[in-house]
């Protein structure tokens, strides 16, 4: 009688074990992401390859039509490189922006001095994106601090003086100030872990400050950085609020443009813009991680 209980006891055991090494422990995890991800992405997509409400109900479908529009269409074709504009120069200066702060925030004996920067440079989270955006709206109005700034820095890259609020430039401004929080939470804990002994010993070897950042601290950091720069540009591409209020109606990005044709009641090409955003993000993560991954390993190299 004293044996069996041991002998149940290693049979369910050994029975956890093989659903754990069978992979079934993860299985709620990948039912879950099926359902909130794959099938929702899925029914868009066919959702893409019909044809479009607005167009000539005589002419013959072509399943790809609305793809060929979004890339062909002067107009549309305007929103995909303003997307790509938007998303490449606010993700790459939120990435420095932010990676500067993480460097002088570790850069402070005291911890309770640093953490209390960093609550301040990770308020406009709590406050929300709504809050942020109405603050540089006041701030781009004619006679603004923001609209005197913009107006006396854009002679150094050839423009000229004139509206800042519903531009471009306004929308790439608040797209950084609402993506490099999240920059500066992503990088500061692994900042972080850097050795202050590292630092003061390249210091007393006479290594200048700069060239220790560059040397010492980067190095350790690249894998922050990597996790950075992707979140960066994912978050500046899929921003919505501050496109929809600093850019206005007259620089639509694919995130308004979407909802702008949803309001005119065509689904089939707003799902075709939803697809293509996503495609083009997942395009330039996989450019930027390749690029970024060559360099480090030409830096190993050497």
């Amino acid at each position: 009688m004293g044996v069996t209980p041991r002998r149940s006891r290693g049979a369910r055991a050994s029975t956890s074990h093989v659903i754990g090494g069978s992979g079934l422990s993860v299985l709620p995890a990948v039912i879950a992401f099926a359902v909130a991800v794959l099938v929702p992405a899925a029914v868009i997509f066919h959702q893409s390859l019909q044809p479009n409400p607005l167009g000539d109900p005589s002419a013959p479908h072509d399943t790809w039509g609305n793809y060929h529009r979004l890339l062909t269409d002067p107009i549309y074709r305007d929103v995909l490189l303003r997307t790509l504009r938007v998303s490449v120069v606010g993700g790459i200066a939120s990435v420095v922006i932010g990676l500067a702060l993480v460097i002088g925030l570790t850069a402070f004996r005291r911890r309770e001095v640093s953490s209390v920067w960093l609550f301040l440079l990770v308020a406009p989270i709590l406050s929300g994106p709504v809050i942020t955006v109405l603050g540089w709206m006041g701030l781009f109005v004619e006679g603004g601090i923001g609209y005197r700034v913009v107006n006396a820095l854009r002679p150094l890259w050839g423009g000229t003086p004139g509206r800042v609020a519903e531009t471009e430039i306004a929308m790439t401004i608040g797209t950084v100030h609402f993506v490099v929080p999240f920059i500066v939470l992503t990088l500061y804990p692994i900042a972080r872990t850097v050795s202050k002994d590292l630092l003061e010993a390249s210091l007393t070897l006479g290594v200048p400050p700069v060239r220790t950042v560059f040397r010492v601290v980067l190095p350790l950091c690249r894998p922050g950085i990597l996790a950075a720069s992707i979140v960066g540009l994912a978050m500046a591409m899929s921003a919505f609020v501050n496109a929809r209020f600093l850019g206005g109606e007259r620089n639509l990005v694919l995130t308004t443009l979407v909802s702008q044709l949803v309001n005119t009641f065509n689904p089939t090409l707003a799902a075709a813009s939803s697809v293509l955003l996503v495609g083009l993000g997942l395009l330039l993560v996989a450019v930027y991680g390749r690029v970024l991954s060559r360099s480090v390993r030409r830096e190993a190299a050497r």
